[in-house]
């Protein structure tokens, strides 16, 4: 059997084969309860040092997995396609075809058709049916298995992991949403990709394909891209990077010169933000990602999270209309003040950290607060208001004049006034009386991954929910 350590090497080798560059000071291991990880080598590493340089051509990306697609498909064989959708790009207008095309055949427009990620889970279920027939093995040997996906949600859901598709409805209402979402895309992608080709056929291996493509690629801008989100490549060992919430090293694309004379060709490159001790682990930070981000995306929460926060959007306009008898939500068109908020992009989205409340969080409790007469012009009552006409200005004015007035006493969040202090902290006290529960208070952790996952969530919001608590108590006792 083939150990890590050798995969490792093959892996270093075969990139080295590709021109990549990948320093000394760095090398790949696994880490308890980090799986793989990079370490600085005995040397350690200073800030600014090149750590691995790509040459474009070498990375696995919508460009260059199309092309080696259609160099396998011979162009004109097309045994891997279905029928259907050849014929639906024959039909199709030269007209129409809106974006330039990165392979020089008519017929590779049904694979522009397809998104990046579709175009990557396809390509890495692909590859990995042939096995060691893949040119993309050794890279394959690393990547992770389903098993190590076992924390996602997603697969939770879609396979039932172990029994695990119970756990799914018991996450928090904001994190279960986000799983459904991600639900929803994957199994489109799974049809996009099945009208396109007659070859996939085993639900598992797609997800997962479409995991790995999830959570390994970084950030790669091309210029046939429709959106941001198909600006996206896997890079292989700079992907062992895991994810910290403060800055370590960055990505990027530049220009370099491999020789004295000749023109620079670009790289894709990781580099170093601050100094390494040896043996201390490199790390990446995917983005300023909350813990319930990180659990459906990748599979993990982080211990310690500065982006961790507590929405209250549905506690915040439960209070806001106590005394409405009438619960208000986000597509409420009836509540004056709902209109109000809407209409200044100010509805919705209410948060919460340990330090500190959203301003958003702050206008809308502030809105609470205003009597209903501020709000009850038949301008701000109108159903399908989505602009104020000259005739009603002076009434919008007015409107927006009261809540800028009560709020000019609490510009910032440490001098809110203390009737918003009562309402918050009510909301946040109540919500920790409801959820306490749910984090499993003193019981040992559960030998279930996917029910720890989730006590762990509840556990981060009732210490949001603290930390925000006793800020409030200090600004109420810094107010006497």
């Amino acid at each position: 059997m083939t150990t890590f350590e050798q995969k490792i090497t093959r892996l270093t080798e075969w990139l080295t084969e590709k021109d990549v560059t990948i320093s000394p000071n760095i090398t790949a291991k696994t880490i308890d309860g980090h799986g793989i990880g990079v370490v600085a080598g005995s040397e350690g590493i200073k800030a600014g040092e090149k750590l691995v340089e790509f040459p474009t051509a070498a990375l696995l990306n919508p460009r260059t997995a199309k092309k080696m697609i259609w160099t396998e498909a011979g162009i004109c064989d097309y045994e891997i396609f279905n029928k259907n959708a050849i014929k639906k790009i024959d039909a199709e207008p030269q007209s129409k075809r809106l974006r330039v095309s990165t392979v020089d055949s008519t017929d590779a427009w049904v694979l522009d058709k397809l998104s990046s990620p579709q175009i990557l889970s396809y390509y890495l279920y692909h590859e990995l049916e042939k096995g060691y027939g893949s040119s993309w093995i050794t890279f394959l040997e690393v990547l992770p298995t389903i098993d190590d996906f076992g924390a996602v949600p997603l697969v939770w859901d879609v396979l039932d992991y172990k029994g695990r598709k119970k756990y799914v409805e018991q996450l928090p209402k904001r994190t279960i949403e986000h799983a459904k979402r991600m639900t929803t895309q994957f199994w489109a992608d799974l049809t996009a990709v099945q009208d396109t080709f007659c070859n996939v056929t085993n639900v598992e291996r797609f997800v997962w394909a479409w995991m790995c493509v999830n959570s390994r690629c970084l950030y790669y801008k091309m210029v046939e891209a429709r959106t941001a989100n198909d600006c996206m490549t896997l890079a292989p060992f700079i992907d062992f990077l895991n994810h910290t919430d403060e800055e370590h090293c960055e990505i990027g694309v530049y220009e370099k010169r491999t020789k004295k004379t000749g023109p620079a060709k670009k790289v894709f490159g990781l580099w170093s933000t601050r100094d390494y001790a040896a043996g201390e682990e490199v790390y990446l930070c995917y983005g300023p990602h909350t813990n319930s981000f990180l659990l459906c995306e990748y599979g993990f929460t982080l211990s310690r999270n500065r982006y961790s926060e507590l929405d209250i959007t549905d506690e915040v306009l439960a209070e806001m209309h106590r005394e409405r008898g009438k619960l208000c939500t986000k597509d409420d068109v009836e509540c004056s003040r709902c209109v109000f908020l809407r209409h200044h992009k100010y509805l919705g989205d209410y948060t919460v950290s340990p330090e500190e409340a959203s301003f958003r969080t702050a206008v809308a409790l502030a809105a609470a607060q205003l009597p209903d007469s501020a709000f009850n012009s038949p301008l701000l009552q109108s159903r399908t208001c989505s602009s104020f006409p000259p005739e009603h200005e002076a009434e919008e004015r007015l409107a927006l004049a009261s809540l800028e007035a009560f709020m000019a006493t609490a510009p910032t969040y440490s001098r809110f006034g203390a009737g918003t202090r009562e309402k918050l902290a009510r909301i946040l006290i109540e919500l920790l009386e409801a959820e306490l529960p749910r984090t499993g208070g003193d019981v040992a952790d559960s030998k279930d991954e996917a029910e720890e996952q989730v006590r762990r969530l509840y556990r981060e919001r009732a210490d949001v929910a603290r930390g925000q608590l006793a800020q409030l108590a200090k600004q109420s006792n810094e107010g006497k």
